[in-house]
């Protein structure tokens, strides 16, 4: 049993970096948009069929955690997250409250045997080495009023509502700072992923939504390429925003 959950493992890892290629995004959704009192259902999924989702990520390189509309952070339990990373939670108060993630596989090897976990200190004549970050952030409001101001959580990336309506701003943060010239795309249930344009210097982008209902999905990706003879040769980012709008 345990050989056949590795393996399973190893094929999630393989499939994900494999999607980088094509722009396919991780997002933390909320399946049940709810009220003070009520319990919306959370989960995290990834792919390119929104916003299902196609398969799970290795649930061991996964930290979720909540955000209260006070400021609060704490962590969020996924269930069974052998079985999938999803969970439900009980919103007390209202206003607008935060769930995100960060997926951290570390540094990947591409190797004659294909790839590996680790570094140049385990396969010093690997091919190539990449490290992917992926994370999430999803926004709910419970009860009436503003979303206003969202403040950065703190994920290695980021990409938060700056302006909220039709036309929205966005800004994209990198280690917290603004990151320029990343690629950002937008998707609605059942669609394919449109690219919208880039970040510009501020790390910002305007976007004019097709709706101001519903779900969205909302994406930033960019690489970083690191000179020859460094640890790792790229960086891979991806930050997705989601958000359901009642």
């Amino acid at each position: 049993m345990n050989k056949i959950i590795k393996i399973l493992s190893i094929t999630a890892i393989l499939m994900i970096i494999s999607s980088l290629s094509y722009g396919h995004l991780s997002w933390i959704r909320i399946e049940k948009a709810g009220d003070a009192g009520q319990s919306v259902r959370i989960t995290v999924a990834h792919g390119h069929k929104f916003p299902e989702g196609g398969y799970q990520l290795v649930s061991e390189f996964v930290k979720a955690f909540y955000i209260s509309e006070a400021g609060d952070k704490s962590p969020f339990k996924f269930e069974k997250p052998a079985e999938g990373l999803s969970g439900s939670f009980k919103i007390i108060k209202p206003g607008v409250h935060r769930f995100c993630f960060v997926y951290d596989r570390g540094v990947m090897s591409k190797t004659t045997q294909g790839w590996k976990a680790g570094g140049k200190d385990i396969y010093p004549k690997a091919i190539e080495r990449m490290k992917t970050v992926q994370t999430g952030t999803s926004l709910i409001k419970a009860g009436g009023g503003a979303w206003g101001e969202i403040a950065p959580a703190g994920l290695p990336v980021e990409l938060l509502p700056v302006k909220f309506g039709k036309e929205m701003t966005l800004r994209l943060l990198k280690d917290s700072k603004p990151y320029p010239g990343a690629d950002i795309v937008f998707q609605l249930p059942g669609k394919d992923e449109k690219f919208i344009g880039k970040t510009d210097a501020k790390g910002e982008i305007k976007i004019v939504l097709p709706t101001v209902k519903g779900e969205i999905l909302i994406g930033a990706e960019f690489r970083v390429d690191h000179p020859a003879g460094s640890e790792i040769d790229r960086e891979n980012y991806a930050a997705a925003l989601y958000l359901n709008l009642e």
